[in-house]
């Protein structure tokens, strides 16, 4: 289980929600559109948060460029290397990759929600199946007049 945030919300990606087996399967599929449309929306705001300080970036970028080109004469190269090393352009840069990392967290959490649904639609499918044969084949065998005399002999 690990945490994350997004804006001023935590987050918990609970990796036990992607374990599926015969015990978990019905919880699981019936949960599944909740978790997945709750984990989409947090992704969806975790995009808009990097896009929001990518914009910053770009923009404060540009006005510290253009403020040593223009203020301090600067060449391009080298209006774009004070531009790039300004404390304010590297802190907002910082917050941004912080951003997109937690949007390709939660991206790689959909994504393995993804393979968890495919799992479980094959076990439901295996789980039919075995359900099948042992209903085809040997439940319908077994003389039930026979087990009730069984069992009343057994008192």
């Amino acid at each position: 289980m690990s945490n994350i945030k997004i804006g001023d919300e935590k987050i918990t990606l609970d990796e036990k929600i992607l374990e599926v087996n015969h015990e978990t399967i019905n919880e699981f599929l019936s949960k599944y559109a909740a978790w997945y449309r709750y984990y989409q929306s947090k992704h969806s705001d975790a995009t808009l948060i990097a896009r929001s300080y990518s914009d910053q970036y770009t923009s404060l970028l540009n006005s510290k460029f253009k403020k040593f080109k223009e203020e301090q004469g600067c060449s391009d190269k080298m209006a774009e290397a004070c531009a790039k090393s300004d404390e304010e352009v590297l802190s907002v840069q910082k917050k941004a990759r912080a951003a997109e990392y937690i949007k390709d967290e939660l991206y790689g959490f959909l994504r393995s929600m993804d393979y968890a649904h495919e799992n479980a639609k094959e076990l439901c499918y295996n789980m039919r199946k075995e359900m099948d044969k042992i209903g085809g084949s040997r439940v319908s065998q077994i003389d039930y007049k026979k087990l009730e005399e069984i069992y009343k002999g057994e008192d």
